[in-house]
């Protein structure tokens, strides 16, 4: 299983049943989750394993300067879902948020960047997919530094190319990926 591992960063969507984490005694401090658009932040919140809103997380492939990661993704299908059960309001940061989390980039620039998402060229680019709050917010943390690494997950197909010097990848559906 992935908890074999010596260290993890599950990129969102980790479920609905959180408590599966304290029940199998799975380690904080080496297996980490980053917030997603289907996962609730207010309850997730309560387990050690989630990562913030936005930081840097530190492992032994990163290097000295860690990974700068990013939470939250738009629910394109949020009108099927029921809020607070598989949809929620804050699925991505708010304005506030999106300031601080870019103030906070500029300040602590890394080589590898962590999202659930993608930026909106990236996801314009390849599916066509419309602007969203979080994809706009990550074109801005392109746009303020270009790392060399980014990975994210939210649209389950395997992409893996180079853009600028940036390798973007996006893992598909169960995916791992070692950096």
């Amino acid at each position: 299983t992935m908890w074999n591992k010596e260290e993890t960063i599950q990129l969102g969507d980790f479920g609905f049943d959180y408590s599966v984490l304290v029940d199998e005694e799975i380690d904080p401090n080496k297996h980490r989750v980053l917030l997603g658009n289907h996962d609730n932040p207010d309850l997730a919140r309560q387990y050690p394993h989630f990562l913030g809103d936005f930081g840097i997380v530190h492992a032994s492939s990163f290097g000295s300067r860690g990974a700068f990661y990013v939470r939250g993704a738009d629910s394109i299908d949020r009108i099927v879902r029921r809020e607070g059960f598989d949809w929620f309001p804050n699925e991505e940061l708010n304005y506030a948020e999106s300031i601080e989390c870019m103030d906070f980039w500029e300040e602590n620039k890394t080589n590898v960047v962590l999202s659930h998402d993608c930026p909106h060229f990236l996801a314009n680019g390849i599916w066509g997919y419309p602007a969203s709050f979080t994809r706009k917010l990550l074109d801005e943390i392109w746009n303020i530094h270009r790392p060399a690494v980014w990975v994210f997950g939210h649209h389950h197909k395997r992409i893996d190319m180079t853009i600028e010097g940036c390798r973007f990848v996006c893992l598909g559906e169960l995916e791992t990926m070692v950096l």
